[in-house]
C-alpha cells in the first residue's frame, strides 16, 4: 500500500534519519537517536522536555528544528495535548477507584455505592480537560462528584455538560479546603510547598506527607526549622539522585550535595521517610539501581525507603523487595502494560 502511494520502504531507522528532512513520531528522541538528529531536520513529536535533561540537551546540540505537539496552539488552546490530557484525566479515577479496595491495601470504598449505602465522593480541582475527563469517569461510575475551578463561565458549561448531576463551586482556599477533608481518596502533597503557613494547612488538611525536595537542598535552614516545628512524622524526603548529587529544579540543576550527606543530614533529625528517584534510570524501562537501594538501606536502617526510576517488569519489585526496600513507584511499566494492576494486587497480598 505504501509503495503504491510512492513511499520507499527503508530497512535501518540510521539510514531513515540519514535521508529524511521531517521525522514524525510519537515518544520524544530515545537515546539511541540523540546523535542521529541533524541541523536542518525538523521533528515533530511529544518532546516533554522539562523533566528529561539529557533529551533537551541533545536537541540543542544537534541544531534540529524541534516542534513539540503538546506547545502547539490554535485559538488559544493546545488540540495536540488535549487527547493526552483525556486519558490522564480518564487514567487518574480508574487506578484510584481500584487503589480504594480493601484488597489492594485501600479503605473497602466502592465509588459508585449501592442501594442503601453512599456513593464514594470525588473532588476535581480544575474543569479543563484533566479536570472534565475525569469527573466523566467518575460520574459514570455513581460517585458523588464535585469540580472546583476559578472559571465560572467553565463552571456554567460543566454544569449544563452533566444536567447539574455534578456539584460545581467556585474555587477559593475554604472551599478546597473543605472539599478535600471529605473525599476518599488518600492525598500526598508535593511542590510548591514555600512556607511555614503552606505546612500548616496541608495538615490541618490530614495530608499523610508533605513532600519536600529542592527546598531541603536550598533553603535547609527553613525546612529544618519547619520539622521541629510540626514534627519529621509529616514530611517525605524527596532524594532526587543523579552521579551521586541531588538534583534539584525538576531536575535542571545539578547540586554540590552527596546523597548520604543528605541523608545524613535529615535523619540526623528524625526523617524517616524517604522516596528516592535515580533519574539515569527513570522512564527507560531497563530495570532500578538495585544496588543503590541496597547500600541505602545497609547505610540508613532506620530510614523507610521508597524506589523510584526503572522499574519494568514484577520480577524488578520482587528484587527490590530482596534489597529491604520499603515501596516502590511505578508508572510507565504500568502504562505500557508491562505489570497489571492484578500483578501488583497478587504482590500485595503475598506479602501481607
Amino acid at each position: 500500500m505504501y509503495v503504491a502511494a510512492g513511499s520507499e520502504i527503508i530497512d535501518t531507522a540510521d539510514e531513515i534519519w540519514q535521508k529524511a528532512d521531517l521525522i514524525q513520531k510519537v515518544k520524544e528522541p530515545i537515546e539511541v537517536e540523540y546523535e542521529r538528529m541533524r541541523k536542518g531536520q525538523i521533528l515533530y513529536t511529544y518532546l516533554h522536555l522539562a523533566a528529561n535533561k539529557a533529551c533537551t540537551q541533545a536537541v540543542i546540540d544537534s541544531g534540529i528544528t524541534a516542534i513539540a505537539y503538546e506547545t502547539i496552539e490554535v485559538d488559544g488552546s493546545l488540540p495536540l495535548l488535549a487527547p493526552m490530557s483525556e486519558v490522564a484525566g480518564r487514567m487518574s479515577v480508574q487506578v484510584g477507584a481500584a487503589a480504594l479496595e480493601a484488597s489492594r491495601g485501600g479503605r473497602g470504598v466502592l465509588l459508585g455505592g449501592v442501594p442503601g449505602v453512599r456513593p464514594g465522593k470525588v473532588v476535581v480541582i480544575g474543569g479543563g480537560v484533566v479536570g472534565v475527563a475525569a469527573a466523566t469517569i467518575a460520574h459514570g461510575m455513581r460517585a458523588d462528584v464535585t469540580v472546583l475551578d476559578l472559571d465560572l463561565k467553565r463552571l456554567i458549561t460543566i454544569d449544563q455538560l452533566f444536567a447539574g448531576t455534578v456539584k460545581t463551586i467556585a474555587s477559593s482556599a475554604y472551599d478546597i479546603e473543605s472539599e478535600v477533608t471529605k473525599t476518599d481518596l488518600v492525598i500526598d502533597f508535593g511542590g510548591g510547598v514555600k512556607s511555614a503557613e503552606d505546612v500548616a494547612r496541608i495538615i490541618d488538611l490530614e495530608i499523610r506527607f508533605v513532600t519536600i525536595g529542592s527546598m531541603a537542598v536550598k533553603h535547609p535552614e527553613i525546612f529544618q526549622h519547619w520539622i521541629s516545628q510540626f514534627g519529621p512524622e509529616n514530611f517525605m524526603l524527596g532524594a532526587d539522585v543523579k552521579n551521586g548529587k541531588i538534583m534539584i529544579s525538576g531536575w535542571q540543576e545539578e547540586s554540590s550535595v552527596a546523597l548520604d550527606s543528605f541523608l545524613h543530614t535529615y535523619t540526623n533529625l528524625g526523617i524517616r521517610n524517604v522516596f528516592c528517584t535515580d533519574i539515569s534510570k527513570d522512564g527507560k524501562l531497563e530495570g532500578p539501581s538495585f544496588e543503590l537501594y541496597k547500600a541505602l538501606k545497609l547505610s540508613f536502617p532506620q530510614l523507610n525507603i521508597i524506589a523510584s526510576g526503572g522499574v519494568s517488569c514484577m520480577n524488578d519489585i520482587y528484587k527490590l523487595q530482596e534489597s529491604n526496600c520499603d515501596g516502590v513507584i511505578i508508572g510507565k511499566a504500568i502504562y505500557e502494560n508491562r505489570i497489571s494492576l492484578s500483578q501488583l494486587e497478587k504482590f500485595v497480598i503475598e506479602k501481607k
